[in-house]
């Protein structure tokens, strides 16, 4: 919404922008034309009087209107400095929520971690207590328990492996 705001005003801005360089030139020409004699304006006040005072009435409106022309575009100027610090400040807070959530993802998967050795130590604690007699079975099923989830996260590596490998193969034609 701010881009398409802030897109629109630029182009406002560029429309006044050609509209004053046009009209300044046009300013540039009135006031480069050659000084016309003394004798000459007096022939001309005497056979055209009325467009020497048009000539007059519409200068005024033309600076008028550049006066005008020139506010508005100042006010546009600040309103696209308005909006690229509304867009600073946005960008920022983009910032400081992707921290938030990376920081939330790293803690999440330490209490992950903290649960799995939690629940294997409550598991390890209930096999010593049922077999209290038979020690050696118990630290035995405990071998087998990390030997067989070792074996399963090596084989989901594996597998997760060769999924990637052949979606990447598919991807790229190979």
């Amino acid at each position: 919404l701010t881009e398409s705001r802030l897109s629109e005003c630029q182009s406002q801005l560029d429309v006044l922008l050609r509209e004053r360089i046009s009209l300044m030139e046009q300013i540039k020409q009135l006031a480069h034309q050659p000084i016309k004699q003394h004798v000459e304006i007096q022939t001309d006040n005497d056979t055209e009087p009325s467009p020497r005072s048009e000539q007059r009435v519409s200068r005024r409106v033309f600076e008028q209107e550049i006066l005008a022309w020139s506010k508005e575009s100042e006010q546009l100027k600040q309103y696209v400095k308005q909006i690229q610090i509304e867009n600073k400040k946005l960008k920022d807070i983009i910032l400081k929520l992707e921290s938030i959530v990376h920081d939330y993802m790293h803690e999440n998967d330490r209490l992950k971690q903290e649960n799995q050795h939690l629940s294997f130590l409550s598991y390890t604690s209930q096999q010593t207590n049922d077999n209290q007699e038979n020690l050696m079975s118990s630290s035995d099923i405990d071998i087998c328990y990390l030997t067989l989830k070792c074996l399963t996260y090596e084989v989901a590596q594996r597998i997760s492996k060769e999924v990637c490998d052949s979606i990447l193969l598919k991807d790229f034609n190979i």
